[in-house]
C-alpha cells in the first residue's frame, strides 16, 4: 500500500508504528506489545541475536519456544516479514485489551487505502468541523479551528496523525473518507474482517473509546496488522 501513495509517508508511518512496535530491520523482526513493556537495544539485540540462532537451527515449520526471559510485557506478538508468520507470542497474545492510540493504526490503513483507489487524494481538502476541534480537548492535537472555518488537506491530516498524534486531525480525516465518523467506523471493521483481524473492533477512528465501549484489540492482531499496513 506504501508503494501506491509514495514512500514519503514510510517515515511518518514508522512514527505512529513505534508506539506499539519494536522494528528490527536487519532481520524484518516486529514486536507488537501492549503497556507494561520495557524494550532497550540490549533487549533488541539480544531478541534478535536468540532468533538468528535458533531460526538456522531449526528446519520445522514450529513456532520458536524462547520462553520468558527475554520479553516482559502483559502481551506480545513477534512476527517475521519476509514469511509473514508469527514466530513468537505470550500467552495473552490473542486476549482483548483496550488500544487507546493504536486505533489510528487502521485509521491511517484506510487513508492509504482511499489514497490508492483515487477516492481521495493528497491535496483533498478537508473542512474543520466542530466535533473533530471538540474530540481533541484536553488530547493531543494541532489545535484546529473550526471557528475560522479552517481547511486542511489530506497531507497535513496524515501528518498530523503520524507526528502528533492528532485527535482532530485523525477525526477530521476520518469524517472526510466515511462522510461521517460512523460510517468511517464501519469501514474500519470491514476492513479488520478482510484482514482476518478476528478479535478486533473499532468504535471510533481516534482511540477515545474504551474496551467496555466495545473497542478492542489483540497483540497478535496488531502485529498482523502493522505488517499489512507496511506489506500491502
Amino acid at each position: 500500500m506504501l508503494r501506491k501513495v509514495g514512500k514519503i509517508y514510510m517515515k511518518y508511518l514508522k512514527r505512529i508504528i513505534c508506539m506499539v512496535l519494536v522494528i528490527f530491520t536487519l532481520n524484518s523482526v516486529f514486536i507488537s506489545s501492549f503497556s507494561y513493556a520495557a524494550y532497550d537495544a540490549t533487549t533488541a539485540q539480544s531478541l534478535l541475536k536468540k532468533y538468528k540462532n535458533e531460526d538456522t537451527d531449526n528446519d520445522s515449520e514450529e513456532t520458536i519456544e524462547w520462553g520468558t526471559d527475554i520479553l516482559s510485557a502483559k502481551a506480545y506478538s513477534v512476527l517475521d516479514y519476509d514469511s509473514g508468520k508469527i514466530i513468537m507470542e505470550s500467552d495473552t497474545a490473542n486476549d482483548k485489551f483496550s488500544i487507546g492510540n493504536i486505533v489510528k493504526l487502521m485509521t491511517l490503513y484506510i487513508a492509504f487505502d482511499s489514497l490508492a483507489d483515487g477516492s481521495i487524494t493528497l491535496e483533498t481538502e478537508i473542512p474543520v468541523n466542530k466535533n473533530a476541534q471538540d474530540i481533541s480537548v484536553g488530547r493531543e492535537r494541532v489545535y484546529l479551528d473550526y471557528g475560522k472555518k479552517e481547511v486542511i488537506t489530506v497531507k497535513q491530516a496524515i501528518e498530523a496523525i503520524c507526528n502528533a498524534n492528532a485527535f482532530d486531525a485523525a477525526y477530521a480525516l476520518a469524517e472526510k473518507i466515511g462522510m461521517n465518523e460512523s460510517g468511517f467506523v464501519a469501514m474500519m471493521n470491514d476492513k479488520a474482517k478482510e484482514l482476518g483481524l478476528v478479535n478486533t473492533n473499532y468504535v471510533d477512528s481516534t482511540g477515545v473509546a474504551k474496551m467496555s465501549d466495545g473497542q478492542y484489540s489483540t497483540a497478535n492482531d496488531i502485529v498482523m496488522l502493522s505488517y499489512y499496513l507496511i506489506k500491502n
